[in-house]
């Protein structure tokens, strides 16, 4: 099992319900453990400044996906909560965004 770091960010809509259920969704198709949770934190928007500020929390978790696998997971689930990477701004709104920050 590899322990995994993943960022978690968002501004739009009901974020924190957003990271409850991706998390749900994380652990269930990565099948993987949940270990550690952050605080949800706020940080202001960069680039495009005209938006809302970014809820962002941190996840640990443990799985067997290798990363190529688990970044695919990551992706699928952010186009699950509506996120279009070909159509959205650089630093424009998200509904999810989700980084893997450190594998293993």
């Amino acid at each position: 099992m590899a322990d995994v770091l993943i960022a978690l960010g968002g501004n739009v809509g009901d974020v924190r319900t957003t990271f409850r259920k991706a998390i749900a969704n994380i652990c269930g198709m990565t099948q993987a453990a949940l270990v550690a949770r952050s605080s949800d934190y706020s940080t202001p928007p960069w680039g495009d400044q005209q938006q809302d500020s970014f809820i962002n929390a941190c996840i640990e978790i443990e799985t067997s996906l290798d990363p190529h696998a688990l970044l695919f997971t990551l992706h699928k689930i952010e186009t699950k909560f509506g996120r279009d990477r070909k159509t959205e701004q650089r630093w424009g709104p998200r509904t999810l965004d989700l980084d893997l920050i450190a594998y293993d």
